[in-house]
């Protein structure tokens, strides 16, 4: 429907469905040209399974499989992690957020939806309002057990000024840094870590007890048990 070709997009199927106003788009719209394209998937669609369809009725699945996706892809990054979205706002940004918004949420059990005014350019407004981040790590591959911890605690140290030394060079202020350290967490003899975060600086003897807290806290809300007598390893 922009005019430059192509295959069948979201915006011609809500198009389509009538869930957008030519008159009221920034750029003119050609409902013909998205009608013929899925004219032909109706054609290609009848061949293929024998049972007739309307462009219409193909619209609809085709929009409700995009919803699921987004349903399904917010799942992953919330109930596979131990998060239950019906207590969380559904942030719905991206332009064309508006026209899939309410059925996500509903497919989710979310309540709440917020739909920001600048919902069309909030990636590009949060980067221009981002914090800037330097990154340093360094790989320790031991368990908790065997650590010097004195050893780790000046490792940290390195690291929480390698990163700091390059925002001072950039020309940010001492006074506006901010450090935080995260360490990877994993039981011996298992791939996969978490990476458990905390703030930088405290200079306790004890300040890696935080960290393997934090990690047992997550692992039970992700996967539901513990692995009591298994040693932790620091990656």
């Amino acid at each position: 429907c922009y005019g430059r070709g192509g295959p069948l997009a979201l915006t011609d199927i809500n198009l389509l469905l009538g869930k957008i106003r030519p008159e009221k788009f920034p750029l003119p719209l050609d409902e013909q040209a998205a009608l013929q394209q899925i004219e032909e998937l109706v054609e290609q669609v009848e061949k293929g399974t024998g049972r007739d369809s309307q462009p219409p009725e193909l619209a609809d699945a085709l929009v409700r499989i995009a919803n699921a996706s987004m349903a399904e892809a917010i799942r992953s990054v919330s109930v596979a992690r131990g998060y239950d979205p019906r207590e969380y706002v559904l942030v719905a940004f991206g332009g064309a957020a508006g026209q899939h918004a309410c059925e996500v949420a509903r497919q989710l059990g979310i309540r709440q939806i917020l739909n920001h005014p600048d919902a069309g350019i909030l990636s590009a407004r949060g980067i221009g309002l981002a914090e800037i981040q330097r990154h340093a790590e360094r790989g320790i591959y031991q368990p908790v057990e065997s650590l010097d911890r004195e050893t780790l605690t000046g490792t940290r140290r390195q690291l929480e000024e390698q990163a700091s030394n390059q925002l001072l060079e950039e020309g940010i202020g001492a006074a506006e840094i901010h450090t935080v350290c995260s360490i990877d967490l994993r039981y011996v003899g298992m791939d996969a870590g978490m990476t458990i975060t905390g703030p930088a600086g405290n200079e306790k003897e004890d300040w890696l007890e935080a960290y393997l807290a934090g990690f047992e806290k997550k692992h039970l809300a992700q996967y539901g048990y513990l692995h009591p007598d298994r040693p932790l390893e620091v990656v």
